[in-house]
Protein backbone atom coordinates (compact mmCIF):
# COMPACT_ATOMS: atom_id res chain seq x y z
CA UNK A 1 0.00 0.00 0.00
CA UNK A 2 1.29 3.05 -1.07
CA UNK A 3 2.26 6.13 1.98
CA UNK A 4 -0.23 8.29 -0.04
CA UNK A 5 -3.50 5.57 0.47
CA UNK A 6 -2.04 5.72 4.26
CA UNK A 7 -2.71 9.50 4.33
CA UNK A 8 -6.07 9.68 5.78
CA UNK A 9 -8.32 12.15 3.40
CA UNK A 10 -9.18 15.66 5.28
CA UNK A 11 -12.73 17.09 5.92
CA UNK A 12 -13.66 20.41 5.74
CA UNK A 13 -16.04 20.71 8.89
CA UNK A 14 -13.94 18.09 10.99
CA UNK A 15 -10.30 18.91 11.18
CA UNK A 16 -8.68 16.05 12.96
CA UNK A 17 -10.93 12.76 13.63
CA UNK A 18 -8.13 10.33 14.79
CA UNK A 19 -7.75 12.86 17.56
CA UNK A 20 -11.07 13.74 18.23
CA UNK A 21 -12.00 9.54 18.31
CA UNK A 22 -14.42 9.53 15.14
CA UNK A 23 -11.81 6.97 13.70
CA UNK A 24 -9.18 4.61 15.14
CA UNK A 25 -5.98 3.13 13.82
CA UNK A 26 -6.91 -0.16 13.00
CA UNK A 27 -6.34 -2.83 9.68
CA UNK A 28 -9.74 -3.30 8.38
CA UNK A 29 -11.92 -4.68 4.59
CA UNK A 30 -14.09 -1.83 3.93
CA UNK A 31 -16.98 -2.65 2.99
CA UNK A 32 -18.26 0.30 0.45
CA UNK A 33 -14.31 -0.57 -1.08
CA UNK A 34 -13.55 -3.50 -0.69
CA UNK A 35 -9.88 -2.18 0.14
CA UNK A 36 -7.66 -3.14 2.85
CA UNK A 37 -6.95 0.16 4.94
CA UNK A 38 -5.27 0.89 7.95
CA UNK A 39 -8.10 2.85 9.50
CA UNK A 40 -11.74 2.27 10.66
CA UNK A 41 -14.23 5.31 11.28
CA UNK A 42 -16.15 4.44 14.42
CA UNK A 43 -18.49 6.88 15.02
CA UNK A 44 -22.38 7.21 14.15
CA UNK A 45 -23.71 6.04 11.48
CA UNK A 46 -27.66 6.91 10.34
CA UNK A 47 -28.90 3.97 7.88
CA UNK A 48 -31.08 1.09 7.65
CA UNK A 49 -28.35 -0.95 6.12
CA UNK A 50 -25.66 -3.28 8.13
CA UNK A 51 -22.19 -1.80 9.10
CA UNK A 52 -19.18 -3.35 10.04
CA UNK A 53 -16.01 -1.84 8.78
CA UNK A 54 -15.96 2.29 6.57
CA UNK A 55 -12.78 3.45 5.99
CA UNK A 56 -12.44 7.56 6.19
CA UNK A 57 -11.88 7.41 2.02
CA UNK A 58 -15.39 6.43 1.57
CA UNK A 59 -16.47 8.98 3.80
CA UNK A 60 -14.46 11.59 2.52
CA UNK A 61 -15.60 10.96 -1.93
CA UNK A 62 -19.26 9.65 -0.72
CA UNK A 63 -18.86 6.10 -1.73
CA UNK A 64 -20.00 5.41 1.91
CA UNK A 65 -23.15 7.46 1.82
CA UNK A 66 -24.37 6.46 -1.51
CA UNK A 67 -23.69 2.76 -1.00
CA UNK A 68 -24.89 2.78 2.23
CA UNK A 69 -27.82 5.55 1.62
CA UNK A 70 -26.21 6.29 4.91
CA UNK A 71 -25.45 10.07 6.78
CA UNK A 72 -22.63 10.54 9.40
CA UNK A 73 -24.17 13.18 10.85
CA UNK A 74 -27.90 13.66 12.28
CA UNK A 75 -29.20 17.32 10.07
CA UNK A 76 -31.90 17.83 12.81
CA UNK A 77 -29.42 18.80 15.18
CA UNK A 78 -27.05 21.20 13.26
CA UNK A 79 -27.68 24.87 13.55
CA UNK A 80 -28.85 26.26 10.55
CA UNK A 81 -26.66 27.98 7.79
CA UNK A 82 -26.82 29.83 4.05
CA UNK A 83 -25.64 26.61 2.14
CA UNK A 84 -27.49 23.50 1.00
CA UNK A 85 -24.24 22.07 -0.50
CA UNK A 86 -22.47 22.23 3.36
CA UNK A 87 -25.56 20.62 4.77
CA UNK A 88 -25.05 18.07 2.72
CA UNK A 89 -21.14 17.70 2.92
CA UNK A 90 -21.99 17.76 6.75
CA UNK A 91 -24.23 14.77 6.63
CA UNK A 92 -22.91 12.09 3.93
CA UNK A 93 -19.00 13.59 3.58
CA UNK A 94 -17.96 14.29 7.21
CA UNK A 95 -17.14 11.76 10.26
CA UNK A 96 -19.79 12.27 12.92
CA UNK A 97 -18.93 12.29 16.77
CA UNK A 98 -20.63 10.51 19.41
CA UNK A 99 -21.72 12.02 22.62
CA UNK A 100 -23.67 11.31 25.98
CA UNK A 101 -26.61 13.52 24.83
CA UNK A 102 -27.75 14.27 21.32
CA UNK A 103 -25.04 15.56 19.16
CA UNK A 104 -25.07 19.25 18.05
CA UNK A 105 -22.95 20.74 15.18
CA UNK A 106 -22.54 24.09 15.61
CA UNK A 107 -22.39 26.67 13.07
CA UNK A 108 -21.28 30.50 12.53
CA UNK A 109 -20.46 33.03 9.61
CA UNK A 110 -23.36 31.27 7.60
CA UNK A 111 -21.30 28.17 7.40
CA UNK A 112 -21.31 24.70 10.19
CA UNK A 113 -18.01 25.47 12.41
CA UNK A 114 -15.28 22.65 12.37
CA UNK A 115 -15.21 20.36 15.30
CA UNK A 116 -11.93 20.57 16.76
CA UNK A 117 -11.67 18.72 20.23
CA UNK A 118 -13.63 16.91 22.52
CA UNK A 119 -12.23 17.40 26.35
CA UNK A 120 -13.36 15.20 29.03
CA UNK A 121 -13.84 16.51 32.52
CA UNK A 122 -10.87 15.02 33.95
CA UNK A 123 -8.25 16.40 30.92
CA UNK A 124 -10.11 20.19 31.69
CA UNK A 125 -6.20 21.14 33.61
CA UNK A 126 -4.45 19.63 30.67
CA UNK A 127 -6.35 22.17 27.60
CA UNK A 128 -7.08 25.40 29.60
CA UNK A 129 -5.87 27.69 27.17
CA UNK A 130 -7.97 26.01 24.60
CA UNK A 131 -10.95 26.38 27.14
CA UNK A 132 -10.46 30.26 27.43
CA UNK A 133 -10.59 30.35 23.58
CA UNK A 134 -14.01 29.55 23.50
CA UNK A 135 -16.05 32.83 22.81
CA UNK A 136 -18.46 32.86 25.89
CA UNK A 137 -21.22 34.63 24.84
CA UNK A 138 -22.42 31.94 21.83
CA UNK A 139 -21.29 29.04 24.05
CA UNK A 140 -23.62 29.28 27.06
CA UNK A 141 -23.21 25.98 28.64
CA UNK A 142 -19.61 26.31 28.52
CA UNK A 143 -20.02 29.69 29.56
CA UNK A 144 -21.74 28.65 32.57
CA UNK A 145 -19.23 25.66 33.29
CA UNK A 146 -16.11 27.50 33.20
CA UNK A 147 -17.13 30.55 35.32
CA UNK A 148 -18.78 27.68 37.90
CA UNK A 149 -15.11 25.92 37.94
CA UNK A 150 -13.26 29.16 37.89
CA UNK A 151 -15.30 30.42 41.48
CA UNK A 152 -15.04 26.43 43.02
CA UNK A 153 -13.58 25.68 45.87
CA UNK A 154 -11.01 22.71 45.43
CA UNK A 155 -13.46 20.70 47.31
CA UNK A 156 -16.55 21.26 44.32
CA UNK A 157 -13.41 21.62 41.45
CA UNK A 158 -12.30 18.31 42.21
CA UNK A 159 -16.23 17.11 42.52
CA UNK A 160 -17.01 18.35 39.13
CA UNK A 161 -13.68 17.58 37.17
CA UNK A 162 -13.40 13.97 38.93
CA UNK A 163 -17.33 13.34 39.72
CA UNK A 164 -19.80 10.44 39.31
CA UNK A 165 -21.14 12.00 36.47
CA UNK A 166 -18.81 12.83 33.80
CA UNK A 167 -18.83 15.85 31.19
CA UNK A 168 -16.99 16.62 28.05
CA UNK A 169 -17.04 19.65 26.03
CA UNK A 170 -17.32 20.08 22.50
CA UNK A 171 -15.13 22.71 20.38
CA UNK A 172 -15.74 23.91 17.19
CA UNK A 173 -14.00 26.96 15.62
CA UNK A 174 -15.14 28.95 12.57
CA UNK A 175 -14.37 28.51 9.34
CA UNK A 176 -14.04 32.20 8.12
CA UNK A 177 -13.42 34.07 10.91
CA UNK A 178 -11.53 31.77 13.54
CA UNK A 179 -13.95 32.00 17.04
CA UNK A 180 -14.64 29.08 18.65
CA UNK A 181 -17.16 28.03 20.21
CA UNK A 182 -18.86 24.47 22.16
CA UNK A 183 -20.99 23.10 24.14
CA UNK A 184 -21.30 20.65 27.31
CA UNK A 185 -22.71 17.32 27.02
CA UNK A 186 -23.10 15.20 30.09
CA UNK A 187 -23.86 11.04 30.73
CA UNK A 188 -26.51 11.83 33.05
CA UNK A 189 -29.52 14.66 34.04
CA UNK A 190 -27.83 15.82 37.11
CA UNK A 191 -25.26 17.40 35.66
CA UNK A 192 -26.93 20.65 35.93
CA UNK A 193 -27.60 20.19 39.62
CA UNK A 194 -24.32 19.26 40.16
CA UNK A 195 -23.28 22.77 38.81
CA UNK A 196 -25.73 24.60 41.23
CA UNK A 197 -24.32 22.61 44.36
Amino acid sequence: MSTQKNELPSFPYHRNPLVTGAIEARQITCQVCGEKRPYAYIGPVFTDEEVDDICPWCIADGRASDKLHAEFVDAEHCEPVADAASVATLMTRTPGFSGWQQEQWLSHCGDFCVYIANIPNHEMSQHESLLKSIDRTSSPSVAQLLDTVSLSRAAELDRLMNGENPYRIHVFECRHCGVRRGYVDHAADTFEDDLQQ
